[in-house]
């Protein structure tokens, strides 16, 4: 599992141009103190598998297979410099928010672009390579289920990342576990895990 950090780049570089450098300056802070939550959320509650984070930059990086390029951090804040092992295969955890049904569409090459989709809620979300969340019956989210239109909404999965993440490992071990035989006879298969 790759764990996605939030990213302030964009909204301070907005805010910077405004002028608005004392706000630029706190929302770094709070992403920065954001990231670190996220971070030792995982470190305290998540044993289901491997897990290495990833910056929110390195989107273009991954979808384009350019796995020498990622940033990629270790459970002890280590940089790992070898990352072919991620040609084997990985998911993307983030906490963007998870949506009822996710919209994609599919170019010639069958490469698949994320679009959208319906009620999206504040919760943790299990995508795929190309940044397609997950669909039933993969425990592909967990969270707050509050829309992110309301205003509680960022707060509350701010606040409750462990319980959030504790969650989600608890899902995906009972999922494992009822469904153990199935896994084996369709591991590597996207088609198990994954949209057609």
């Amino acid at each position: 599992m790759l764990v996605r950090f939030r990213s302030p780049d964009k909204q301070v570089a907005f805010l910077k141009s405004r002028n608005r450098d004392a706000e630029a300056q706190d929302l770094l802070t709070d992403i920065e103190r954001e990231n670190q939550m996220i971070f030792e959320a995982f470190n305290a509650e998540y044993d289901f598998s491997d897990y290495y984070f990833i910056t929110y930059d390195d989107y273009q990086n991954i979808r384009n297979d350019n796995y020498d390029e990622i940033l990629l951090i270790d459970k002890e804040g280590n940089t790992i410099d070898n990352k072919r092992f991620l040609e084997n295969g990985f998911y993307i955890i983030s906490f963007e928010g998870a949506y009822e049904t996710q919209f994609f569409s599919t170019d010639a090459s069958g490469k698949r672009t994320p679009g959208g989709g319906t009620r999206k809620e504040a919760a943790l979300a299990v995508l795929d390579h190309e940044f397609i969340q997950l669909i039933k019956p993969f425990p592909y989210s967990s969270g707050s289920y509050m829309l992110l239109t309301d205003p509680r909404s960022r707060k509350e999965i701010s606040d409750n990342k462990k319980q959030i993440v504790q969650e989600l490992n608890t899902k995906l071990h009972h999922f494992y576990r009822i469904n153990q035989s199935q896994i084996a006879k369709f591991k590597g298969q996207d088609k198990y895990y994954h949209r057609q």
